[in-house]
């Protein structure tokens, strides 16, 4: 397909999986709401500037992915929207902060923000009781400069990947939590040698 709109739903209303990647779309309509039954959303690679609102009326939406497209904001208009959405991928896009309408999701376990202007993830760690089943953060290649000890508090996260970031340091309690997967190279970091980097996690922490 080579669409530029996606303006016309004439999708069977069962639908379980959407997913219209690698085109050009600028704007998907409002009526995808009617798709009731979806559980995946897959928009990457196209050249959206928003996602559709009405999203957020699909009760049973598990997972949203939506990178490298032209996205500045993850909006919510609504009270206890997403309740099933466990899966976000806004990697690739024109993100300069976290956004405020993901910090409300109630069952987010995996986040990919990689590849956006991000230039602190303090939102996720300031209120550890936002996000409480997150276990996948990925935001590498960024321009985060600073990770604070709050992020210890984060005890269901097991995976985090701070790759080519602008970090001069990490947290100290990092090395407290049970992380299976630590990504930390790329950073201009002054207290770990990179031949403990090479070993890999367990030698760091």
């Amino acid at each position: 397909m080579n669409l530029t709109h996606l303006d016309e739903l004439v999708f069977e209303k069962n639908l379980r999986g959407l997913n219209v990647s690698e085109n050009k779309i600028t704007s998907i309509s409002e009526s995808i709401y009617k798709l009731d039954q979806l559980k995946s959303f897959i928009v990457n690679n196209n050249e959206l500037k928003s996602l559709p609102n009405s999203l957020e009326r699909l009760p049973i939406l598990e997972q949203i992915e939506a990178k490298n497209n032209l996205l500045t904001d993850f909006i919510l208009t609504k009270p206890f929207a997403f309740p099933k959405l466990h899966f976000l991928d806004l990697s690739a896009n024109k993100l300069k902060n976290i956004p405020k309408g993901i910090l409300k999701l109630p069952k987010l376990r995996t986040l990919h923000l990689a590849y956006n202007n991000l230039t602190s993830i303090e939102e996720i760690i300031d209120d550890y009781k936002l996000l409480p089943f997150l276990e996948v953060l990925d935001v590498s290649n960024n321009r985060i400069d600073d990770v604070s000890d709050g992020i210890y508090f984060r005890v269901s996260l097991n995976y985090l990947n701070l790759e080519n970031n602008n970090l001069g340091k990490i947290p100290t309690l990092l090395g407290f939590m049970k992380l299976s997967g630590l990504k930390i190279d790329g950073n201009p970091l002054k207290l770990i040698k990179r031949t403990v980097i090479d070993k890999g996690t367990v030698a760091i922490l």
